[in-house]
């Protein structure tokens, strides 16, 4: 039963969460272009109260989910870049397979 569910939320994520159709967006991340979502309303909510890393509080760039399998592991601080563009991992929380990244420019 478990692996039934697990192979669930997979085909759920490709062809649903991350579906290019649907909500996925295809966008070059670390020089590979791979599905992802942003989330700008989530982004939007977290930067109403700041984005706490050790006492320090920052605004956010992006938030965007992924597929573990096409993102790998990724840290906070290491940075990655995003079509191009180079930002820094203010937060990385993975579950059931997806990560949740939040990006910002500034080095924490």
């Amino acid at each position: 039963m478990g692996m039934a569910f697990k192979e669930s939320v997979q085909e759920d994520l490709d062809k649903v969460f991350l579906d290019l159709d649907i909500w996925g967006e295809e966008h070059q991340v670390n020089g590979v272009r791979i599905p992802i979502m942003l989330d700008n309303e989530e982004l939007e909510r977290i930067n109403q109260i700041g984005v706490k890393v050790k006492d320090d509080i920052h605004q956010a760039d992006v938030l965007f989910y992924a597929k573990e399998s096409d993102l790998g592991f990724v840290g906070v601080n290491e940075l990655l870049s995003l079509d191009d563009r180079d930002y820094f991992i203010y937060g990385a929380k993975k579950s059931v397979g997806l990560w949740k990244i939040i990006l910002g420019r500034k080095r924490l």
